[in-house]
């Protein structure tokens, strides 16, 4: 009965969100008989449902468990003198091969303070609530009474556990990508200026960039993004907090892994704000230093840096390429993919502490989704 590697045949991890994470109590094989088998049995069909859409993580606090369930189906097997034993006997491997098929987070390995949902004994059972909390596939802001601090919790910390697992041999999850279309054009600080057209022989207005100045200075001015008859006021404030309290919740997130599991790269990935100029012209190194600089502050020279980076035309691989691509991708074999309804916006502007009400976190880890194979091309295409 061997543990369950991590990896699938493919090479890939095929993994659903969120994750019940779960142990069982050490001495559930010594004191397991006839009488008290139908609780672990329904236990294991359970989670059997759970591993059927991965969505379970076995916590291994103590070899001791796998060790005794291992031992005990030994020694039954080897002395089996009643129906009763073999009864006991197939349950016994029923349950390994029920954690077997989970994804292993062992602590002996990472040393790591792991949450755990639930711990089976031989009386406790997973209730109906908690079962379905984890077999849902939409994730909409009710499901965190709409508070940041709860999202924290039940679904970043879970992709954290995640990353930990997969993490704690090898860095298979080394990236994470933000795919937003619109963070470029919203963060982009620029004003409509008067300037002489020789050739109309009069004052016309033109856009200009401001992008040798901080957005924080950019803020300051009620013009920035302000278009003659057609807006009373600028909404760039709304949009510029929009996208930072997101921004700020998944950099902190990113942060608060421990580095021996960190991935490498933090990026957010978004449109080329200057279409017609190549994205290594030096107007969009000013933009990208401009927004990195607001979105992550002074970072210290080291291995881990937080970047923002835009897409030309020619890297993407088709016409209309980026309509709806607002995604957070974990991994360049993408291990988890993440659709936001709202991209990086997830977050209630007025309020930081409460979710965008109308947001909607869907996983899209089906191989067959034109979405997840998109993001795939385009970051083996960037080398990210």
């Amino acid at each position: 009965m061997a543990r369950r590697i991590f990896y699938r045949k493919n090479g890939n991890i095929n993994v659903i969100m969120p994750y019940l994470t779960y142990t069982i109590n050490e001495n559930v094989s010594d004191n397991l008989n006839i009488k008290n088998k139908d609780s672990l049995e329904k236990f294991i069909s359970r989670i059997e449902d759970l591993n059927y859409k991965n969505r379970a993580i076995f916590v291994a606090e103590s070899k001791k468990i796998i060790d005794q369930l291992t031992n005990k189906f030994m020694t039954l097997s080897q002395k089996i003198s009643s129906g009763e034993e073999h009864i006991i006997r197939d349950i016994i491997f029923k349950l390994t091969q029920t954690l077997n098929e989970s994804y292993l987070c062992d602590i002996s390995k990472n040393n790591e303070k792991i949450r755990i949902d639930f711990k089976k004994d031989l009386e406790n059972e997973i209730d109906r609530k908690l079962f379905n909390d984890f077999h849902k596939d939409v994730f909409d802001p009710s499901h965190f009474d709409v508070s940041v601090n709860k999202f924290k919790v039940e679904f970043l910390d879970k992709i954290k556990t995640f990353i930990i697992c997969a993490n704690t041999d090898k860095k298979i999850i080394d990236t994470v990508c933000i795919f937003h279309k619109e963070l470029s054009n919203y963060l982009l600080p620029w004003k409509m200026v008067d300037k002489f057209d020789d050739r109309k022989k009069k004052i016309v207005k033109i856009k200009k960039f401001l992008i040798d100045q901080s957005i924080k200075e950019s803020l300051k001015d009620p013009e920035i993004q302000k278009k003659p008859n057609n807006f009373k006021r600028s909404y760039y404030p709304e949009n510029v907090q929009k996208i930072y309290e997101g921004t700020k919740v998944l950099y902190e997130w990113w942060n608060s892994i421990s580095e021996k599991f960190r991935p490498k790269k933090f990026i957010i990935i978004s449109d080329n704000p200057f279409p017609n100029l190549s994205k290594t012209h030096k107007n969009n190194h000013q933009t990208k230093d401009i927004y990195q600089e607001h979105l992550f502050g002074d970072q210290k020279n080291g291995e881990f840096m937080a970047q923002v980076d835009f897409l030309d035309k020619n890297d993407l691989p088709k016409n209309q390429w980026w309509k709806h691509k607002r995604h957070f991708a974990f991994g360049n074999n993408l291990s988890l993919l993440i659709w936001s309804e709202f991209g990086i916006e997830f977050v209630n502007e007025k309020d930081s502490s409460k979710l965008n009400s109308k947001n909607q976190f869907i996983i899209a880890n089906d191989e067959k989704n034109e979405h997840r194979k998109e993001i795939l091309a385009i970051i083996k295409n960037l080398d990210i």
